[in-house]
């Protein structure tokens, strides 16, 4: 009994010293096969091609009309006429509503009354300043009863201005009292009914002017001066589903807002009304979103966003770089970057057209590696480069899977195809990779 015991504690010392150091093997990143060759790391790759790219400006629109105008009355009176309802669409010079204008009649009817009035008496006193400078020639009279006369028929002709003065405004106001549209548009926000009291004070309606709706966007000042009057702008909306409207630029505003330092911008969207019934396809208050184009590259080499990850230059700074697949070996480049889109990034040198760039399972790569290609399920089926093939129930698709759970399926796969290989991550773009000692620049 004491012998089987021995034999039993020696047994687990020992299967406890052999995970230890499969432990230790995967820690140390070595990458070596149960039969002490050179084990491949499997990756996941897109070639280099020339596309076109452009750096979008993204935003929400929210669709105003091109003009609004707030109507009121010039005059406090109740109103008598007011004939036109929310949604109507009037011409310029039109008449929406009349303000009763009985007392402005009579105030300039008194006015009459009292200009004639002051004619007879203007009358009187020029016939006594004309007979006052006759007798002041003959020296019949002094001076100052002369300037006496003069003053009096002076206030009297004052007043009399005064008053033509005042009717003249009366006669404005009887003006007023009928309140034409003083733009051609959508009548909107009717807030008085016939009986109210107006007054400058309160709105009567709204007038949109919608031929032309605009919206306005926030341009931040680094890409401000990339934009120009007559701009294309894409616009979608909500209402509309799987429609596309093209709008331009109309202004950009020459100041920044000093909170968010943004500029504005102004776009314009043409909005003609649609058969004989007028109707509009676009209406203000209508949301959704717009794309304006800040920067293009026609033809630009360009590889997957998530193929770039960050490494240690020679100089000790990071830099972003990417690994390509040279018979079948991985190879760290460091191109110089250009314009960036969401799923795509130019580069300018550094790699050439056709090139496979790394896109899963960088995290861990050393420069010259050797990796393995995991391609569809039917090339992994068949086999490639000289790889033992891969079960498809063991190497799951790829295809829909972010980064990091692509790169822990390859490790399932490799898991299950080759024994005690390395597992191999996804690395995120924002760490630095391994790096060989032997390899200048690298972390010791």
């Amino acid at each position: 009994m004491a012998v089987i015991l021995l034999f039993c504690l020696c047994l687990a010392a020992f299967g406890c010293s052999g995970g230890s150091g499969a432990r230790e093997g995967a820690v140390d990143g070595s990458r070596e096969a149960p039969d002490g060759g050179e084990s491949a790391v499997a990756v996941r790759v897109a070639p280099v091609e020339r596309r076109t790219l452009r750096r979008v400006l993204r935003t929400t629109a929210d669709l105003r009309p091109e003009r609004e105008v707030k109507v009121a009355s010039l005059v406090s009176e109740r109103i008598v006429t007011f004939n036109v309802e929310n949604g109507d669409f009037i011409d310029k010079g039109e008449v929406l509503a009349v303000i009763r204008s009985d007392a402005l009649q009579q105030a300039i009817a008194q006015l009459d009354a009292e200009i004639a009035a002051v004619d007879a008496e203007l009358t009187a006193r020029r016939l006594d300043l004309n007979r006052g400078r006759r007798l002041y020639r003959q020296q019949a009279i002094s001076r100052q009863n002369f300037e006496q006369l003069q003053s009096a028929y002076d206030a009297v002709a004052a007043r009399k201005d005064s008053l033509i003065a005042s009717r003249a405004q009366q006669l404005i106001n009887q003006q007023n009292s009928t309140i034409r549209a003083p733009i051609s548009g959508v009548v909107a926000n009717k807030t008085l009914q016939v009986g109210d009291l107006a007054s400058p004070q309160l709105t009567l309606c709204s007038l949109y002017a919608i031929d032309t709706l605009k919206v306005t966007l926030q341009v931040g000042e680094a890409d401000a001066a990339r934009v120009e009057e007559g701009q294309p702008v894409r616009v979608t909306i909500d209402a509309w589903p799987g429609r596309e409207f093209v709008g331009g630029v109309a202004r950009v505003f020459p100041y920044l807002d000093p909170q968010t330092r943004s500029a504005t911008v102004e776009i314009e969207l043409k909005n003609p009304p649609i058969g004989a019934g007028g109707r509009r396809e676009l209406a203000p208050g209508m949301f959704g979103s717009a794309e304006l184009v800040l920067e293009e590259a026609q033809d630009a080499l360009s590889v997957p966003s998530q193929a770039l990850l960050f490494v240690e230059s020679d100089a000790g700074s990071e830099r972003e770089g990417l690994f390509v697949v040279e018979q079948d070996r991985a190879r760290l480049r460091l191109p110089e970057i250009g314009l960036r889109e969401d799923a795509f990034v130019q580069v300018k040198s550094g790699v050439t057209e056709g090139e496979l760039a790394v896109i899963v399972g960088q995290q861990n790569l050393v420069d010259g590696e050797a990796v393995t290609i995991v391609e569809d399920a039917a090339a992994r089926d068949a086999g490639t480069n000289g790889e033992p093939d891969m079960d498809a129930d063991a190497t799951p698709d790829l295809a829909g899977l972010s980064d990091e759970d692509a790169g822990a399926e390859i490790d399932a796969g490799m898991d299950a195809g080759q024994s005690n290989d390395a597992a191999t991550k996804v690395r995120s773009p924002r760490r630095s990779p391994k790096r060989s000692p032997d390899r200048p620049g690298a972390r010791r």
